[in-house]
């Protein structure tokens, strides 16, 4: 059964993230939910909407053998906030509950079943299109995201566009009022591509997981 005890200032952090995605406004009530995977002496934290999925990996100060549990994450999230002390157990108890403790505090959980939890590609499962400086990421995100329009009357300009070519990477966004168009340098590059579209939520999300001075692998 799963078990796993991770530090609150990795797990709160991971969880805030994760919400952005869980809080989507979807009608599946199992989208709410967040699955939790333990291996390798590590857990795996993903959530998806249909549309912007995400998984992060911490590192656990005690773990059980591979196990997995389908977890609310704003309810998670939700009792940990007041928590001080350094560390969290999770701990997958009979009749589909968790046991969360830390420190003083002891609550429970509903688990769902994990295989109703929806499964997404790996991004290892497509095809590598470039690496690029997080810092040049971080940089055209910035300036796109302002550009993107909010409602949902042009679907097509919801989201900023991006194409690889010459070695270069091209981010282009535009509300119909104003545009803007960032060119990054990369560090490799596959086969030069038409344009995909990324959302603005999946944006918000990358932004908030890339490190500074990380190289950041882009797949699609």
């Amino acid at each position: 059964m799963f078990q796993a005890t991770i530090q609150k200032s990795d797990l709160i952090p991971a969880l805030r993230v994760l919400k952005q995605i869980t809080d989507s406004g979807k009608p599946t009530p199992m989208l709410s939910n967040i699955l939790l995977e333990t291996g390798n002496g590590k857990v795996k934290l993903s959530a998806t909407n249909w549309e912007v999925s995400l998984s992060l990996t911490l590192p656990t100060d005690t773990v059980s053998e591979p196990a997995s549990i389908v977890i609310p994450c704003a309810a998670l999230l939700k009792i940990l906030g007041p928590v001080k002390e350094k560390a969290v157990t999770i701990r997958e108890v009979e009749d589909h509950w968790a046991h969360v403790e830390a420190g003083n505090l002891r609550a429970r959980l509903p688990l769902v079943d994990v295989d109703l939890f929806p499964r997404t590609r790996l991004a290892q499962d497509l095809p590598l299109r470039f690496l690029i400086d997080a810092n040049e990421m971080g940089r055209a995100i910035d300036l796109c995201l302002p550009s993107v329009r909010k409602n949902e009357s042009f679907k097509n300009l919801m989201g900023v566009a991006l194409h690889t070519a010459n070695g270069a990477a091209h981010w282009v966004a535009t509300d119909g009022h104003r545009a803007t168009k960032v060119r990054t340098s990369i560090e490799q590059s596959g086969l030069d591509v038409p344009s995909c579209i990324i959302p603005p939520l999946a944006l918000k999300v990358w932004r908030a997981v890339i490190g500074r001075d990380d190289l950041v692998q882009v797949h699609y």
